[in-house]
This record gives C-alpha cells, structure tokens and sequence, in this order.
C-alpha cells in the first residue's frame, strides 16, 4: 500500500522519501491552507500517513501552524479512512533537565523552547488517536551538516581554526545523542511497516561531549589548536533511551565521539578548501 508524505522536500523528508520509494507527496503548505481536505481523495483505507514536516525556529504562530495545527489536520485524516500516522517529534520535547540527562521514552515530556513545547503538543494530539507512532529524534548528524544547526556552526569554526588559536565554543562540555539520517529513515521505515502505538526514541543512546568531538577533529586535521570553551550557556545532557523501540523494531544506532569528530574533520576540511595532509 503507498504511504503518503508529508515534508518530502525537507531536510529528513527526502532521506525518507528515497528509502520508502512509492510515496504520494503531499506539501505541508497545501495542508495547512486547505486543511483535511488536501489530503482526501489522497489518503486510501487503512493506508500511512508520515509527517516529516515541522518548524524548528521563527515566529510562535509559525511553530504552532506547523507543529501542532498540522499534525491534527493529519490526525483528522488518519481517524477518518481507519489509518495509521508516523509523525516525527523531537527530542527537544524532553527539555535538558531530565534526571541524569537520560530521556526515557516514557519520562514525561519538560520542553523548554518554543520549537519543543509545539512539538510536544503535536506529540499529543497525535496520541490521542491510538493510531500514531511518535519517533522523538534526536541530534541529527547530517552530512553536510544542516544550514543553521549548532553542528554546521561547529563545523565552521573548525574550518577556521589556525595553529595556536584555540576554537572557542559555546559550551564544550554540552553532551549530546546523535543519529545518522538513514537510521532515522530505516526507522520511518519500520514504523510504517510495524505500525506500533505510542512514543520511540531514535537515539544512539551514546552520549558526546561537543568538546571532545571538536578536539578529536582537529586531531585528525592535524591542527595544533586547542578547545576554548566560552561557557556562555550551562552545559547540559540530553541522551536517549531506546530500549522499547530498539526492542520493537531490531534497529539499533551508535554515533561515538570518533564519528562526530571524523564528520566534523571531513567537513570543516572541505569548507576550508584543506589539503588532506592539513
């Protein structure tokens, strides 16, 4: 049965889209003018619907149309042709104050920001179906890494680093859970195919300590910089848990502090222009 798209064109959407294959695109753009209408008619019994589509950052109103007013949209379809949703959250919807760092899949939800605090209304109205598998993604380790990401600003500032000048981050001692996009795809995957109910982390469950990535990288450039760590914002832990959804779907995902900083190293060396001896 095909699976209808939402978000195709975005940053995970076309990851997902190549691995599915046979999808219906639908634009979030249409769905939110029209409402459940665009996607009637699209939409066949029993068929999945994969939202992909989200806002991370601009005006409230914004974060809320997309986050929240689409995914009821999408939930309104789902109900009415007996279907199955697979919406994309956030691991932004756990905030960085989880007891340890550790974000279980089911640790209530303590979002911070106002991109957490939609998603994780969005997250909510698409339990309340009984018909949604919520996979929270956490740090994506896009390459190259996506424009705007604190990850494309670690990058540059690699890129820019000099013998004897140290590179001065935000918050080194800031640890993260990192994901490719491809396991994220292979878990849109298998969460269309299995269909399961509730909330999933698709995490590594490998905590990096962005500093540590960052010294590893200059490392492998063979630049004789160190790590300036600003500390302009505290430093915090937010790692997942994906012992339910490792469990249901076989998949599971290991992004250490060598691959962050090898993708770091190979990226930072491309912006640059570095030669590889560099």
């Amino acid at each position: 049965m095909t699976t209808v798209l939402v978000g195709a064109s975005g940053h995970l959407g076309t990851v997902v889209a190549d691995l599915l294959g046979d999808v219906v695109a639908v634009p979030a753009r249409d769905v939110l003018e029209r409402g459940p209408d665009a996607m009637r008619g699209v939409v066949r019994p029993g068929a999945v619907v994969v939202n992909a589509a989200g806002a991370r950052r601009g005006e409230p109103e914004a974060l809320r149309r997309l986050n929240v007013e689409l995914v009821a949209a999408l939930v309104t379809v789902v109900d009415e042709t007996s279907g199955h949703l697979v919406q994309l959250g956030s691991a932004a919807e756990y905030g960085t104050a989880q007891p340890g760092g550790l974000c279980a899949e089911d640790a209530e939800p303590a979002p911070e920001s106002p991109y957490g605090v939609t998603k994780a209304e969005g997250t909510q109205c698409a339990l309340a179906s009984g018909r949604a598998t919520v996979l929270r993604v956490f740090n994506v380790a896009s390459e190259p890494p996506q424009d705007g990401t604190p990850l494309a600003d670690v990058v540059a500032r690699v890129a820019r680093a000099r013998a004897g000048s140290p590179v001065e981050l935000i918050s080194a001692a800031t640890v993260r859970d990192w994901v490719r996009p491809s396991f994220v795809a292979r878990s849109v995957e298998r969460a269309v195919r299995l269909r399961p109910v509730g909330v999933f982390n698709v995490a590594s469950g490998e905590g990096v300590a962005m500093g540590d990535a960052v010294a590893g990288a200059l490392d492998l450039l063979g630049v004789p910089a160190g790590v300036h760590d600003l500390a302009a914002a505290p430093a915090s832990t937010v790692v997942g848990t994906a012992d339910l959804w490792r469990s249901t779907s076989g998949l599971a995902e290991a992004v250490t502090t060598s691959d962050l900083a090898a993708l770091v190293a190979r990226h930072a060396r491309a912006t640059a222009d570095l030669p590889e001896e560099y």
